[in-house]
């Protein structure tokens, strides 16, 4: 279904809309620690996710009151 729908939008967005990802810049980190380092176009999915819970958990956002 993910599929389907990613080619539905795929086909929606003018060609003059669509953005090639090598092309885009990539934004200076902030100053502090790097919380990633990996290649964000070698990454799957899951790793991300898994990555971002692990994230928020140590966040204020993923701390229980």
């Amino acid at each position: 279904m993910r599929d389907r729908l990613t080619a539905l939008l795929e086909e929606a967005i003018p060609p003059q809309l669509r953005l090639d990802a090598s092309s885009l810049a990539q934004p200076a980190h902030p100053v502090g620690d790097v919380s990633f380092t990996g290649d964000v176009n070698q990454m799957t999915d899951e790793q991300a996710e898994r990555i971002a819970r692990e994230q928020i958990s140590r966040s204020a956002w993923g701390r229980r009151a």
